[in-house]
């Protein structure tokens, strides 16, 4: 009986804490005209889906890496990110990319038109912290700003989570 009125006080604070989250946002976008520098419903991120288990990085063939998957939108586009404990040692042909602080490498697009693009057309960026990696991956460009935002959220929430599970704590919005 405590763990179920745990559980529902836990789901309303998380209500309350979205709705409030919500709120500011929109408030922000009846604000766009007056020049104030709130900010834009479209430059919050929210996770679609995820995060899911998979067995296999889509974009590094052949493997058999565990990972977790979450599917974001963010400024009209999708992003993916990949989370996994394992070790992956980043590749010289992986090129430098930087975000302010933040060194990420991006994996190589297929060199031939004939030959089958494991990432599907999106830029795919590399990113290790420690005992962990992130792999971003876009449907168009770097976006920064998702980024650091996403880092500063993940490692905020890895550093609060007092979990036994191994899913990882990925933000449900991301500003």
């Amino acid at each position: 009986m405590r763990i179920s009125r745990t559980r529902k006080a836990v789901r309303s604070a998380v209500a309350v804490v979205l709705f409030f989250s919500l709120g500011l946002t929109v408030g922000g976008a009846q604000n766009a005209g007056d020049g104030s520098s709130e900010q834009q419903p479209q430059d919050v991120g929210v996770l679609l889906k995820g995060p899911e288990y998979g067995e296999r990085l889509p974009f590094l063939q052949p493997n058999a890496i565990e990972h977790y998957s979450g599917r974001y939108a963010f400024r009209d586009r999708e992003i993916t990110v990949y989370y996994t404990e394992r070790d992956i040692l980043r590749l010289e042909e992986w090129e430098s990319a930087v975000c302010g602080a933040v060194q990420l490498y991006r994996l190589p697009l297929p060199e031939s038109e004939g030959q089958e693009d494991p990432a599907g057309g999106w830029e795919v960026y590399f990113f290790r912290n420690g005992s962990y990696v992130l792999f971003f991956g876009f449907d168009g460009e770097l976006n920064c700003t998702f980024v650091i935002r996403f880092l500063q959220r993940f490692d905020y929430f890895r550093s609060v989570r007092n979990l036994p599970s191994k899913r990882p704590p990925f933000p449900a919005v991301v500003e």
